[in-house]
């Protein structure tokens, strides 16, 4: 990823809208360091139409009506795990009506999106922002493996490193298609940071801020609203808005505390730790909760050149990617970084 002050960043952003996905496409949209070529659409927290509508409503809440939003997979890659509790209400929004938008179809097939930005890109030069399950990425990389060198880095909203958030072993978006984040997160060769629940659940918010959200702008006062619908919630901390933190880690690397990694294995059996994920840690000393000691793994793989870091293209031939995960993060600057930018985002459109 480019470094601020080297420019605009070119992201497309795969998600699945979704409260905390709504939040993050806001972050972005509030945030003048990207530049927003293209959102897909995946079936994760809701059908893939409803979060292609959820996406595009939200985006036109925030004046962004031009980005263009394309719709992806409608079902994970092998499997469908079992129904799931439906926690960000049964539109993806918290049961909030946004506003209709000017167009409410999808603009092109997510794959398509993917090529159009990709294949005049650089190599490393386009960030995609991964907030939903890793369908739509692994179909991309199985089916254009031509286009990954331009990914200068794939930061990913997924895993756990202690506990999960749908199974005691298992993150969601992991959970909901463990294949694709087999073929993305453990066979991968594109430069990735991991955003794991560990980090994202310290961008929570309680009703406290949610009130003082709500007063910020018309688009703010929705997400306020959407939020009151979000059945999930930290023991004294509040709504984790998992996807934003990953937007705040790209637009201040230090909100969240970064690790090095060897590997990153994922259960794509079909019992109970269906979805579980296990870090292999780049030094054994971080090796904690959750991730097991890379002892194998160390003594295959050669460590990262000093000059590689996510962001800067794929890695040089015969060495690993560059992959890091986030391991916490400080809810105390993610509050002020919503402030300082969703705070003044005002539409001139309705929410």
């Amino acid at each position: 990823m480019r470094e601020a002050g080297r420019g605009r960043i070119p992201v497309v952003v795969d998600c699945d809208p979704g409260i905390d996905d709504a939040l993050a496409l806001a972050l972005l949209a509030a945030s003048p360091e990207f530049d927003l070529r293209a959102v897909t659409t995946v079936c994760g927290n809701v059908t893939v139409d409803h979060s292609t509508r959820n996406a595009i409503r939200t985006l036109a809440a925030c004046d962004r009506p031009e980005v263009p939003v394309c719709q992806g997979a409608t079902r994970p890659l092998v499997r469908s795990n079992p129904p799931y509790a439906p926690i960000h209400g049964l539109n993806g929004v918290g049961d909030v009506e946004l506003a209709a938008a000017p167009r409410e179809t999808s603009a092109e097939p997510a794959l398509a999106a993917f090529e159009r930005v990709l294949e005049p890109a650089a190599p490393g030069e386009i960030t995609v922002i991964a907030l939903a399950p890793l369908t739509n990425i692994a179909l991309l990389l199985a089916m254009r493996p031509d286009l990954a060198d331009r990914i200068g880095l794939l930061a990913v909203m997924g895993a756990t490193i202690d506990r999960g958030n749908v199974t005691p072993f298992a993150e969601f978006n992991v959970w909901a298609d463990p294949e694709a984040a087999f073929r993305v997160l453990a066979e991968g060769e594109v430069p990735t940071r991991l955003f794991t629940l560990a980090a994202t659940r310290k961008a929570a918010i309680d009703e406290p801020q949610r009130l003082e959200l709500a007063t910020w702008s018309p688009i703010a006062a929705k997400l306020a609203e959407m939020i009151l619908g979000y059945d999930d919630h930290v023991t004294g901390a509040g709504w984790p808005l998992h996807d934003a933190m990953v937007v705040a880690g790209l637009l201040e690397p230090g909100i969240a505390e970064l690790r090095e990694a060897a590997a990153i294995a994922v259960d794509t059996t079909t019992g109970p730790r269906r979805g579980a994920t296990t870090v292999a840690w780049a030094d054994p000393a971080t090796a904690g909760a959750g991730a097991a000691p890379a002892a194998d793994d160390r003594e295959s793989a050669d460590p990262l050149a000093p000059d590689r870091h996510p962001g800067s293209g794929s890695a040089a031939p015969g060495r690993p990617r560059p992959l890091e995960v986030a391991i916490d993060a400080d809810p105390v600057r993610f509050w002020e970084l919503l402030l300082e930018r969703i705070g003044p985002l005002a539409s001139s459109r309705p929410a």
